[in-house]
């Protein structure tokens, strides 16, 4: 039924996915689906919040090149309900992989009426991994090499789930690092 549906969120040939998780919107149970679409010129993202009969309730498409999507990988999607207020926050893993140094952080996002408000950037990034052992000079005294690795945990809190990341390896910022999701903002609990 439900991969029989999965045509609203992605119908075109040379698609990657759909993939499909429980999504609550809006106080409806839904379903995400994520798939790729890759046409001549440029790549596309599409997600579609769909009811179980097949009912679109939301959708989005992101376009970019070919290769952007070599350079980085965005992960499969999910929804967690960080903040508490009942809908679930887009939840996916990405990665980079550029002259020997590669990272993974999680992306968190809130979907909204004409597409999503992202509450990660590269600023305030969810670092889930880092490893610069491929690019790191040997020759170069003061030359760090970072190989550290996040375990990822949604944890109970007063209001929705707290955002924790405990590290371990070589050249890791903290131990453990905590955010939680106050009124819209994302931030890191100290």
């Amino acid at each position: 039924e439900i991969t029989g549906n999965a045509s609203a969120a992605n119908d075109a040939e040379g698609s990657d996915g759909p993939f499909c998780t429980p999504f609550r919107y809006a106080g409806k149970d839904l379903l995400l689906l994520s798939g790729y679409h890759e046409g001549d010129e440029l790549v596309t993202h599409r997600l579609a919040l769909v009811t179980a009969e097949g009912a679109v309730q939301w959708k989005m498409d992101q376009e970019f090149e070919h290769h952007e999507r070599e350079k980085y990988w965005i992960g499969n999607f999910s929804g967690v309900d960080v903040d508490g207020d009942g809908s679930d926050e887009l939840i996916n893993e990405a990665s980079s992989s550029h002259w020997g140094a590669d990272s993974t952080w999680l992306n968190v996002s809130k979907v909204i009426p004409d597409g999503v408000q992202a509450l990660t950037s590269s600023d305030a990034a969810i670092l889930l991994s880092e490893n610069n052992e491929a690019a790191a000079d040997p020759d170069d005294p003061d030359g760090e090499v970072i190989a550290c690795d996040g375990k990822l945990e949604f944890v109970a809190a007063s209001t929705g789930r707290n955002i924790v990341v405990s590290y371990t390896g070589t050249g890791c910022a903290a131990p453990k690092r905590t955010w939680s999701l106050q009124a819209g903002t994302l931030t890191e609990v100290k």
